[in-house]
């Protein structure tokens, strides 16, 4: 297995929830330390957390864990700045990664079978990039190859990851998680997740 990195984006405000969706609980567990275990699940890759927002409260919620914690100072910026944090901290480490997993913490149903099957995908395909594939669209959680740091590192701004699987698409391989289409925005989403479960 290649080394890899699973950096977990949690550093937004949840602007339009009004509240931390990371801190939401959902089966006895808040998103974010579901997430943050089903990673830590993975025994090759290394596991980066990019806190901003509400910092204090996500790392009592990760105390216990093995992941490494960063901060984004510019968090309010949008999701470009965590990303670049994650993969500068992910380098720090591991200057020889081969790959990172870009993971958010407001899919509930995001598990290590996920993680694995996108780098089991890496291993077996030619394929740069992995990503997820529900609703129609390609999505997080989304595997990049060390060919595209540099790509991640200049996006800006609220720029996320998925703008490069559509200018690389040539270089994408999918998965099929049809329950990464359940994100948590809104009181809806949160209310609709509950009642459907």
């Amino acid at each position: 297995m290649k080394t890899s990195g699973i950096i977990i984006l949690a550093a937004g405000n949840s602007s339009r929830l009004g509240h931390a969706k990371q801190l939401l609980p959902f089966r006895s567990k808040t998103l974010l330390r579901h997430v943050v275990d089903e990673a830590s699940l993975i025994d090759s890759a290394q596991t980066i957390v990019v806190l901003g927002a509400g910092k204090e409260d996500l790392e009592q919620e990760l105390h216990g864990t093995a992941v490494v914690r960063c901060y984004n100072e510019d968090w309010s910026s949008g999701m470009a700045g965590s990303i670049h944090v994650g993969i500068n901290k992910l380098l720090d480490m591991l200057p020889d990664v081969s790959c990172c997993i870009i993971a958010v913490c407001d899919q509930p149903y995001i598990s290590t079978a996920i993680f694995n099957a996108l780098l089991e995908a890496f291993e077996t395909s030619p394929c740069n990039i992995i990503a997820s594939s529900y609703a129609d669209t390609a999505g997080t959680p989304a595997l990049f190859s060390r060919n595209h740091f540099a790509d991640l590192l200049q996006l800006q701004g609220q720029e996320g990851a998925k703008k490069l699987l559509s200018r690389y698409s040539q270089e994408l391989h999918l998965i099929q998680f049809d329950q990464g289409a359940v994100d948590i925005d809104t009181d809806e989403d949160y209310r609709r997740l509950l009642s459907e479960s």
